[in-house]
Formats: C-alpha cells, sequence, structure tokens
C-alpha cells in the first residue's frame, strides 16, 4: 500500500489535513514576510489584495 502523504490524498482528505495543521505554523515570521510582499506586489499592480491585508491586519502587521 500507498503511503500517504498531502500530494497523493482526495480532496476531502486534503482539506482534513490542512485542519489539522496548527495555527501557529502558519503565523511564524517568514510566512508572515510572504504575505508581506504578496500585499505589496499585488497593491502594485492593482490587483485584489484584500486577503492578504486582512491576514496581515489580524496578526497585527500595520499595513499602508
Amino acid at each position: 500500500m500507498k503511503k500517504m502523504t498531502k500530494y497523493n490524498l482526495s480532496n476531502e482528505e486534503f482539506l482534513n489535513y490542512i485542519k489539522s495543521i496548527p495555527k501557529s505554523q502558519f503565523n511564524n515570521k517568514s510566512h508572515i514576510e510572504y504575505f508581506k510582499k504578496v500585499y505589496e506586489a499585488k497593491k502594485k499592480s492593482g490587483s485584489d489584495y484584500s486577503k492578504e491585508e486582512k491576514y496581515l491586519k489580524e496578526n497585527g502587521v500595520r499595513v499602508r
């Protein structure tokens, strides 16, 4: 039997896998830095950046 990894799960199993990851893992410094860069790039290009802005505000980062 094949080993179950996040790459060979069905859609429902993958969603359950994502829910099992602790929220603190997503709030580490490098992840927030990545969101800052995406936010700045989308803002500069005129794309919709509301999701990134909301995430950064939730994590205590001031957005311009």
